[in-house]
């Protein structure tokens, strides 16, 4: 959506995930991946960024529960 304006975190986390959810063609699946988990990392960051949240805290919390989980 453009609406000539600042998108809000909302939009921003709407658009991201019709990103994240396109399909990949199948002649092209590696460079598509490699491009489309570029670009979600990219979006995670400016919406961590927009929201306030300090990512790399949030991925090392995540990280840390997981290893406890899985041990």
């Amino acid at each position: 959506m453009n609406h000539g304006g600042e998108w809000t975190v909302k939009e921003d986390a709407l658009a991201y995930l019709t990103v994240a959810t396109a399909k990949l063609a199948e002649s092209r699946f590696e460079v598509e991946l490699q491009h489309k988990l570029a670009g979600n990392i990219w979006w995670l960051i400016v919406l961590a960024e927009r929201s306030g949240i300090d990512i790399k805290y949030a991925v090392d919390k995540f990280f840390t529960k997981i290893d406890v989980e899985l041990k």
